[in-house]
């Protein structure tokens, strides 16, 4: 294990005097990571520290997040877009609050990493990771001085940006500054960034820096180089924030209901006990749901009691080999031995194989399945990123950075409001009678309210209104007789229930800087009651569009069996026939942005054109009408 003299023994001892309850940064240049992770993670499991910057990764699409993974860290990375080298990973300790930080000025340059902090107290820190290449030109330079400038100006409290700058020349304050970098240099001044490392970082040049603001008093040391790399370490200790705002812990308390098969054997007899005369016979459609929903939730309640479980985020298969770990790690920290560090690297080295070894047999088993194209297709989406919050805990609203759970969901509930205003509301539209035909009412019978049921997606998650989809799947056969009544008096008097009108939303992301809110859409969550009576609304009235052609048969979207591909497919098919006789063909595209996230109530009136008459006419302008919305983001 020897390195250009030293060895990584020389470099864990000389690590390991530093207490792991301080804020320890590490910063150094990797000169391919890939190599060098089983060292990496050998060096963070023995140290701990809090956030470690690593330049020159050399990844790419070909390396995925699982081999650069490290236990009891996250991780944030940028590869170089093209070409080879270069690219930065921000590691972050994961009982650490933070978050990665999207800005497009400050993502210029293809070789950085942002991270936001949380340091409590509504205070937080920004972290940027750099790499500058050691031949960069002038325009390089020009923007590596503003961005800079634009990070001073960010809304966090302290800011670190660290990395290989690869500026030789720069002795920064022993001597004159070379021409070609004075802008830096005086915009660095400016803005009140900091340069902390003074010792050679490579051979007898100082390349790899810290800059600060608002970090005071902080140590900076050199240490060893890792495996196969010729840059030292940089070891950055913040005094200040050592009582860091830390995450909740791995295991967290839930409720939810226990079903299962004699959950349904109880439900199908406690409902036909249930009293129903009130139901049966009432003549508002909300006293009938109110009691409805009275009598389902007692049964759920009897057959499915609330209960409380913990969900543990630890995976147990890996507690043997963490147990091990902890004894060789007292083992050297205690007797300085040798062995002890090589078993720790060893073990580590094994692990890592192991689960390689394991996700190729999970990949092997999908491709010799009976449908390996799903199978490859859900185990691809298992393992790519998720698209809803994920680790973002941070939102730049109005220039402040906010994490308070209950002012996010009131920020998200005010835009996702302010999607539905259109702005034409006052104005009059009138559109001619297309058709001589009408719809005036849909019908509901037993059997296609049994189907609608059977298509109901399997959940035992509760709406708004606490039912879950299952307990109306598999929990009576006399759901479809119950929905009937309710159905048919909700559509004879043209009046959508008031309970219904509620849905829960929650955020998902779309594209663009996370920290945005704008860049999320709502997914509504309704009533599964509500969801089935309109899925049978919904057929029936396409039935009626389509026979009556009033549906433009260039329309591909929210059609059955039509889709992107269709429309791009009908596209290319008007293009090439027009080719294949010689004309030219010109095309336009419109980009209509959020086109589907708001849609003027006024135009129901094209309904009236289109012959949909009372009482269907009067449901669906109830439908949009006193809407209201719950936003759910984290534990609010």
């Amino acid at each position: 294990m020897s390195i250009h003299g030293t060895t990584n023994c020389d470099l864990y001892s000389n690590l390991l005097h530093y207490d792991d309850s301080e804020f320890l940064i590490l910063s150094f240049n990797a000169r391919s990571l890939s190599n060098k992770i089983i060292h990496l993670k050998t060096l963070l499991f023995l140290v701990n520290p809090t956030i470690v910057l690593t330049t020159e990764t050399w990844c790419n699409s070909s390396i995925s997040d699982h081999s650069l993974n490290v236990d009891n860290y996250v991780f944030f990375r940028t590869d170089r877009c093209c070409g080879i080298g270069g690219g930065t990973i921000i590691y972050v300790r994961s009982d650490i609050q933070a978050c990665k930080f999207e800005d497009k000025s400050l993502d210029a340059i293809d070789d950085s990493t942002w991270v936001t902090v949380n340091c409590g107290s509504q205070n937080y820190l920004l972290v940027g990771c750099i790499y500058r290449p050691p031949h960069a030109d002038t325009k390089f330079d020009r923007l590596l001085t503003n961005i800079f400038s634009i990070a001073s100006h960010q809304p966090h409290t302290f800011k670190i940006i660290g990395g290989d700058f690869n500026l030789p020349k720069i002795t920064w304050g022993l001597t004159p500054v070379p021409g070609r970098y004075n802008k830096l240099v005086e915009t660095l001044e400016i803005c009140g960034w900091v340069q902390q490392v003074r010792k050679p970082t490579r051979g007898d040049n100082t390349l790899d820096l810290m800059f600060t603001i608002n970090i005071d008093p902080i140590s900076v040391h050199t240490s060893h180089e890792l495996f196969m790399s010729d840059h030292k370490i940089v070891l950055s200790i913040i005094h200040s924030l050592n009582a860091i705002q830390l995450n909740s812990k791995a295991s967290m308390t839930y409720q939810s209901r226990h079903f299962d098969q004699q959950t349904w054997k109880r439900t199908e007899t406690l409902i036909q006990c249930l009293p129903w005369e009130t139901y049966f016979t009432a003549n508002n459609v909300d006293i009938a749901l109110s009691n409805l929903y009275h009598n389902l939730i007692y049964c759920l309640d009897c057959t499915a009691p609330v209960i409380g479980r913990v969900a543990y985020n630890a995976n147990r298969g890996q507690n043997t080999f963490k147990r091990m770990l902890r004894k060789l790690k007292c083992r050297y920290y205690e007797q300085n031995d040798v062995y002890a560090l090589q078993s720790i690297l060893k073990l580590i080295d094994r692990n890592a194989s192991s689960k390689r070894k394991y996700f190729m047999n999970v990949e092997n088993k999908a491709l010799r399945s009976k449908s390996p194209e799903l199978s490859i297709l859900r185990l691809f989406k298992s393992r790519v990123k998720s698209n809803s919050l994920g680790t973002t805990k941070f939102f730049i609203v109005n220039g402040s950075i906010v994490n308070d759970p209950n002012t996010i969901c009131e920020q998200f509930s005010k835009h996702f409001s302010q999607c539905y205003k259109t702005g034409t509301e006052n104005s009059i539209i009138t559109f001619p009678m297309l058709t001589s035909r009408h719809l005036s009412k849909i019908g509901f019978t037993p059997s296609n309210i049994k189907q609608a049921i059977a298509a109901l997606k399997k959940s035992y998650d509760g709406g708004p209104d606490g039912i879950p989809s299952s307990f109306v799947k598999y929990g009576s056969r006399e759901f479809p007789l119950l929905c009937l009544k309710l159905f048919n008096l909700s559509m004879e008097y043209g009046t959508y229930p008031s309970a219904w009108k509620t849905s829960l939303i929650t955020p998902r992301f779309k594209t663009g800087p996370r920290s945005d809110i704008i860049n999320y859409r709502p997914i509504n969550l309704t009533s599964v009651l509500s969801r089935t009576m309109e899925e049978i609304i919904h057929k029936q009235l396409l039935l009626f569009l389509l026979s009556a052609s009033l549906i433009s048969p260039s329309q591909h979207g929210f059609m059955t069996k039509r889709s992107c591909f269709t429309s791009h497919l009908g596209f290319f098919y008007q293009i090439t026939q027009r080719r294949d006789v010689g004309q030219s063909v010109i095309v336009l595209y419109f980009d209509f942005s959020k086109a589907f996230d708001s849609v003027s109530h006024k135009l129901l009136l094209k309904l009236s054109s289109f012959g949909i008459q009372n009482p269907l006419f009067s449901w669906l302008k109830s439908f949009l009408e006193e809407r209201s919305q719950i936003v759910r983001f984290g534990s609010c």
